[in-house]
């Protein structure tokens, strides 16, 4: 339980905690005692609280990053390694495929029925579910967390391409709901995004925090007083049990928020097993970032830490967004018909 809940519930009231875990420790049996240790969680950017802090890189460390020019996500990874890496770190490439689905995005639900015909009844997603079932199976349950601790860009597995996604060839953001930290209503990103240049940032751990607000801070700032641009996050938790405890907590994640973005920050439980994959979100632990332009579609994406590239490419990008959706919303009330003047009544004859 200390493992999986640390980050949500040790970092905020640690002295509590800290006094529950000696009164239990106190009257297990000597056997369990040292298996009843609480552990930091390997994604945490925090101190326990009480316990003395992760130690500093080594000497050896520090030698290798100052003979090596290291790019922001590997920075942070070496900020917290004992020992240099054993191997090459590999080199990432940039995203070369388009992200999201390619249904338009609905509020209507699909039923079961509907569900099972799409899926049982068509030979293509019958492939399509073996696929998915084989990469699950493959895939181990701390393949995620194993990515961030190996040498390497602490999940980051490509880089975000330096122009905009083409729209006729851009796919669609998939329907996310969520609830609000300002009323806790229930709202749709399809309903939320569309009409406006949407900056959107995925979270779910402290660690995806920090990375996104590497990407947001530096471009929101310049862009926050436009009309048509707008800020969201949304933190995802799909497990049932940690959301449970994200909910009891929720007075600390408002605090970290500024209160003029509690509606369009949403706490999300949605499955996600299933977009994953179409939206890039290959890692649950990393942050992602995503432009999404007034229909809905995915224009440009990034994940993990922020380059120099990446950050200039973003800002690049929503500049020529936003200048579009101006010049289109220009043409459209241009080519509006005029209202006819007013009547005017005749002078009266002499």
């Amino acid at each position: 339980m200390y493992v999986l809940f640390e980050e949500e519930i040790w970092h905020s009231h640690p002295s509590r905690l800290h006094d529950l875990f000696r009164t239990v420790h106190s009257k297990l049996p000597p056997p369990l005692r040292v298996c009843a240790r609480p552990r930091r969680a390997l994604y945490s950017t925090k101190s326990d609280g009480d316990a003395a802090p992760p130690p500093p890189s080594s000497p050896t460390v520090a030698r290798w990053a100052s003979e090596t020019p290291l790019e922001p996500s590997v920075a942070r990874w070496a900020s917290t390694a004992r020992k240099p890496p054993d191997r090459a770190i590999p080199t990432l490439r940039v995203l070369d495929r388009p992200l999201g689905v390619r249904e338009r995005p609905s509020l209507v639900k699909q039923t079961r029925l509907q569900r099972f015909k799409d899926i049982w009844l068509n030979e293509e997603k019958i492939l399509e579910e073996r696929k998915h079932l084989i990469k699950q199976l493959n895939t181990g349950y701390y393949s995620d967390a194993l990515t961030i601790i190996h040498p390497g860009h602490m999940g980051k597995t490509w880089i975000a391409p330096e122009v905009l996604i083409r729209e006729d060839k851009a796919l669609y953001l998939p329907n996310i709901k969520g609830k609000d930290l300002e009323k806790g209503e229930q709202k749709h990103t399809t309903l939320m995004c569309y009409g406006k240049i949407t900056l959107l940032a995925f979270e779910s751990t402290e660690l995806s925090v920090l990375q996104t607000k590497s990407f947001v801070n530096a471009v929101h700032p310049r862009f926050e007083a436009h009309p048509l641009y707008q800020r969201m996050h949304i933190n995802v938790q799909e497990n049932i049990l940690k959301a449970l405890v994200v909910n009891l907590f929720l007075h600390n994640l408002r605090a970290k928020v500024p209160k003029e973005l509690y509606g369009n920050c949403l706490l999300s439980t949605q499955n996600m097993e299933y977009l994953r994959e179409p939206m890039g979100l290959t890692n649950r632990m990393v942050g992602y970032v995503y432009l999404i332009d007034e229909n809905l579609k995915i224009r440009w994406a990034a994940g993990g830490d922020a380059t120099v590239a990446e950050l200039k490419a973003l800002e690049s990008c929503l500049s020529v967004l936003l200048k579009r959706l101006e010049e289109k919303q220009g043409k459209e009330k241009g080519t509006q018909p005029q209202p006819p003047p007013p009547a005017v009544d005749a002078p009266p004859p002499p």
